[in-house]
């Protein structure tokens, strides 16, 4: 029963004793959070509240082995499948754990693996009259007036603690009348659910005459036995008690009204994946489909009869398609998402440029695809990771998000002009990123060891919108030329100055800085640029001067930080943080004074990277702690570290050169004043003034291969499906509107 009370008797227990475990978690909803996030997503980010770090999953190296070496305790709030807690890698919990399930199925508990089992009672009248009062009067008993009423309710909540106190709160200071009124359309907490599914059982006792099919075994009664009929519109159903492979082909032929098709096959981290291939071709899908998802797609192809001109979402993970369908076939206006990844026997993807309203597409992992037709213009997010596609399409021009990490592509004919994020991880054969539009917000080049060139668009007419975070790495790419590098660091501080003017009128309009995205760009080599850091050290601190103002008005200051070390088996970037600590001091007299800061930036997890440094890399860091009200400072000192952090460990890692640069900014007008900076690219400066002078890199090519064979690589995870949907939201609200509407 829901709102009895488990969750809170849970809690207590919890609280009372989580002081003494090593670790702890309270996971709660975990029924919804499946449901609305996915399981895998949910045990990620529960494993990675127990060993306290970012981007856990259940196949990083040595896991289990670190969970078998805790004490901790967890809760698993409103558990529905006994296969939920063996997904939360329970079983590998050190000795002396403790795990505590709720669940409204005793079941449930028992299959779970449960050793002790307490079935919380409901309250009994006495005292749930009790609480009732206390939320709906503020008073141990009822009013006189009212306590017919009162008996009323409580009975309606059933000894229900949290229905009780829901119907007092909502009676609280209400007329007698409203009270009666509220009797006759009085709802129990997930009554609406459950009426809804009592409501479709009970149109008939033949699931086959059902509109809609949400239990397993009327499933599976109707598929196995080819039993659909035309009242059939919706069927939403997991696999694990479905066998894919014993479907037959014919198994929709006679449900032509069918709307909605969800198929997820769900299995233990413990088992072998479902086989999901029939080596045959479907005969029939409905002509009315708007939604079809289905994972571990069992057949060849799609019908060859099959007209998906009503189709709004395909989602066909791990499918067993060679095509979707053929060449010739465009009807397919209403399309806006289609997802077939790890479907590795799919050679091609079709011309899509009749789905015009496409806004996102997804073939990671096809391993078989060396080829991709032409797209639809307006499409916002493509992935062809992990595929053998050699050539993107031209006609992306309004794509956002493109992912081509390990594909064998050597270049880009044309950079779309709108893109805001590109990954490009480990393409050996990638040589050259031309006319990057000033928009990019997110470039992971990490492990692109060919590549050579890079440049970006003019922007000299283009200001950077600064809402979002920006991370650029190019780590291991030791074919970059020295102009690329240039183009980088010129780049970074473009970004940093177009940043600036925004984050002092931010600063002053919100008090605080907070929130100010970051900037992190990070590449190859262990030279500081004397023309971006007059300020710079062949050590982690440094001292400088700050120029006077000139000016009556306020002003702000912004640091814009470079820094040198030698990160080699570091770990990944989002395993590092970037330390300063810093002094300002003001001109005597004045009320400045001496103010001690410090700003610690890091990555956040949709930065992963996977990637292992290989020697000496820069670093150009700018972010919310580096910016400063000024008042009246004419020094500055600086220290920096580099701490690496794991899971029970931190190292903190040598900083070898440093360089700051100081953006004056009028906080009135917002802009950048005179003092702020001149076109440094017109002085000569003396390379002899330059003491960063370039040092060998110490991997030759032979040493580099060995040490990547080393790595370890991407598994076949599904958290690359987290971050992938960056498309507008329109289209998905009138896929919720489809889904309500069936």
């Amino acid at each position: 029963m829901g709102g009895i009370g488990k969750t809170t008797l849970a809690e207590v227990v919890y609280m009372e004793v989580r002081n003494t475990f090593e670790s702890c978690c309270f996971l709660q909803d975990v029924r919804e959070k499946i449901e609305k996030k996915g399981k895998e997503s949910v045990r990620n980010e529960f494993l990675s509240i127990l060993l306290k770090e970012k981007e856990i999953r259940i196949d990083t190296p040595f896991i289990r082995e670190r969970l078998n070496n805790i004490r901790v305790i967890v809760v698993l709030d409103d558990v529905n499948d006994p296969e939920q807690v063996d997904r939360m890698g329970v079983k590998d919990f050190g000795d002396g754990s403790k795990i505590i399930l709720t669940s409204r199925d005793r079941q449930v508990l028992k299959n779970g693996g449960a050793t002790q089992i307490h079935k919380v009672e409901e309250l009994n009248p006495k005292y749930s009259l009790q609480l009732f009062s206390i939320t709906a009067f503020k008073q141990l008993n009822p009013s006189v007036d009212f306590l017919y009423l009162s008996y009323e309710f409580v009975w309606l909540a059933h000894g229900s603690p949290l229905a009780l106190k829901i119907l007092g709160a909502k009676l609280y200071s209400k007329s007698i009348e409203e009270w009666k009124s509220e009797v006759e359309k009085i709802s129990m907490h997930d009554m609406l659910e459950e009426m809804g599914k009592d409501i479709v059982d009970q149109e008939s006792k033949y699931p086959e005459e059902r509109k809609r099919l949400w239990n397993p075994k009327d499933v599976y009664q109707v598929l196995n036995n080819n039993k659909g009929t035309v009242r059939t519109e919706g069927i939403n159903f997991g696999m694990y008690q479905v066998d894919n492979s014993q479907l037959s082909p014919t198994c929709f032929e006679n449900m032509s009204n069918l709307r909605y098709v969800k198929s997820e096959v769900t299995w233990s981290w413990t088992e072998k994946p479902p086989t999901n291939g029939v080596d045959i071709d479907i005969v029939y899908l409905p002509n009315e489909l708007r939604y079809l998802e289905w994972s571990y797609y069992p057949f060849k192809s799609l019908p060859l009869n099959f007209n998906p001109k009503n189709l709004v979402v395909l989602k066909l993970q791990d499918g067993n398609m060679e095509q979707l369908w053929n060449e010739d076939f465009q009807d397919l206006v209403n399309l806006r998402e289609i997802d077939v990844s790890f479907s590795k026997k799919l050679r091609k993807i079709p011309n899509l440029l009749g789905a015009i309203n496409l806004k996102s597409l997804d073939c990671s992992w096809c391993e078989s695809s060396v080829e991709i037709s032409e797209l639809p213009n307006m499409l916002h997010y493509l992935n062809l990771s992990f595929t053998r596609i050699e050539k993107v399409p031209d006609s992306i021009e309004h794509l956002e998000t493109l992912d081509l990490s390990c594909c064998p592509i050597a270049k880009f004919s044309k950079t779309p002009r709108n893109l805001r994020e590109l990954r490009m991880t480990e393409c050996n054969s990638l040589k050259s990123l031309s006319e990057l539009p000033p928009d990019l917000m997110y470039l992971n080049a990490n492990d692109c060891m060919s590549l050579e060139s890079v440049s970006f668009t003019d922007r000299t007419f283009h200001s950077f919108g600064g809402e979002s975070d920006l991370f650029m790495v190019f780590s291991n790419c030791f074919s970059l030329n020295q102009d690329s590098i240039d183009n980088i660091e010129a780049n970074a501080m473009l970004n940093i100055q177009s940043l600036s003017e925004k984050w002092a009128s931010r600063y002053y309009k919100e008090f605080s800085p907070d929130p100010l995205p970051k900037l992190i760009c990070c590449f190859l080599g262990n030279k500081i640029s004397a023309n971006r850091f007059e300020n710079h050290s062949m050590n982690s601190s440094l001292n400088l001067k700050i120029a006077p103002s000139g000016r009556s008005g306020s002003r702000v200051l912004v640091f814009a930080i470079c820094l040198v070390a030698d990160l080699t088996d570091s770990g990944r970037i989002e395993d590092l943080e970037f330390i300063c600590e810093y002094q300002l001091v003001a001109a005597s007299g004045s009320d400045g004074g001496f103010g001690e800061y410090k700003s610690e930036l890091f990555c956040e997890a949709k930065h992963w990277t996977n990637g292992i440094f290989m020697g000496d890399h820069a670093y150009i860091l700018c972010g919310k702690d580096m910016v400063r009200e000024d008042k009246n400072y004419e020094e500055a000192s600086f220290q920096f570290c580099i701490k690496h952090s794991t899971f029970n460990e931190e190292e903190y890692i040598e900083v070898k050169k440093c360089g700051v640069d100081v953006i004056y900014v009028d906080a009135e007008r917002c802009t950048i004043t005179d003092v702020m900076r001149c076109d440094k690219s017109n002085h000569n400066f003396n390379s002899q003034e330059d003491a960063n002078t370039e040092e060998p890199h110490h991997h030759s090519a032979t040493e580099t291969s060995t040490r990547r064979s080393k790595r370890h690589r991407i598994t076949e995870t599904r958290t690359r499906r987290s971050n992938r949907h960056r498309v507008t939201g329109d289209w998905n609200l009138e896929i919720h509107l489809l889904l309500y509407y069936i």
